[in-house]
């Protein structure tokens, strides 16, 4: 277990104004569960998106004064990231601050900002809280939105007919193989057809099922290529504030050190990340990085 009250006073309440370079962002309010065995995990919750020069931001956090398991460690550093990001986003317009210039690439700098803290607050989190039988939950997790996010997009790109047998389409039949290993039971063919109904989110979400890993992912890709770089402090200022309002291809190439193409940057994270449920081995070398972000 690891107990948050030793970094925190023992009230279960607390009311935070929060100032970035001495410029009010806005105040954060924070609940502490009093009792770890009813919590009811850890939270972040936006009562009033900041805009600068228009209003101040106002946000909530709800947090488990002890995290007993690697899930719990997860959620209250993407719940602070969260809370940080939403306070100190730079534009001077409602929408940017609240859905970003691009569904694609809004929750980039909170899963960004979250890696980091994961790293900063828990450095054993691996060792500790990822045991083989969590290192296999994990990876049997991804690789089923893996396979959910292709099928997914199949269903909208061709939607299916009555009477089409959706095993004959090799493409899934290899999505699901690439992603578990075997093929598909030759004995549960008649079940195949029906996986695209098997799940909510293809209705709640539908082609864009995809984006959390895909953030995921890449955010992991650029917490790797800035893992080492000094001045975290104007990364934190470009990714995070962004008061330019950079786009994403804008921002990888301010991290990489070069333009990317779409192809290059799924290269990156395929096969070893999305294709494959062991551990990546591709590393990111951060080329110019640092020196492009010192400007």
């Amino acid at each position: 277990m690891c107990p948050i009250r030793n970094h925190v006073r023992h009230e279960t309440q607390s009311n935070i104004r929060v100032y970035h370079h001495q410029r009010l962002l806005g105040e954060l309010y924070i609940q502490f569960a009093a009792d770890s065995n009813n919590a009811s995990g850890n939270h972040h919750y936006t009562l009033r998106q900041g805009v600068i020069g228009q209003q101040f931001g106002q946000h909530a956090l709800h947090l488990q004064l002890t995290l007993k398991n690697y899930r719990e460690l997860e959620s209250f550093t993407q719940a602070l990231a969260q809370a940080i990001t939403a306070l100190a986003r730079g534009s001077h317009f409602y929408l940017n601050n609240t859905q970003g210039p691009s569904l694609d690439s809004h929750q980039l700098p909170s899963l960004w900002l979250a890696r980091g803290l994961r790293e900063a607050l828990f450095p054993e989190y691996e060792s500790e809280y990822l045991g083989e039988r969590e290192r296999l939950a994990l990876a049997y997790q991804k690789q089923l939105t893996v396979f959910r996010a292709k099928l997914a997009l199949r269903f909208y790109q061709s939607p299916p007919q009555p009477n089409d047998n959706q095993l004959s389409d090799n493409t899934l039949s290899q999505a699901f193989e690439l992603s578990f290993g075997e093929p598909w039971p030759p004995s549960q063919d008649t079940q195949f057809n029906e996986l695209q109904y098997s799940f909510a989110a293809i209705a709640d979400e539908g082609p864009r099922y995809y984006q959390g890993l895909w953030q995921t992912e890449l955010a992991q890709l650029m917490y790797e290529a800035t893992a080492h770089c000094q001045d975290q402090a104007s990364l934190f200022e470009r990714l995070v504030v962004n008061e330019s309002g950079r786009n994403l291809t804008e921002l990888l190439q301010l991290i990489l050190g070069r333009a990317v193409s779409p192809q290059e940057l799924i290269d990156q994270m395929t096969p070893s990340r999305l294709n494959h449920s062991g551990p990546s081995s591709k590393r990111v070398t951060p080329t110019a990085t640092c020196i492009t972000v010192a400007r």
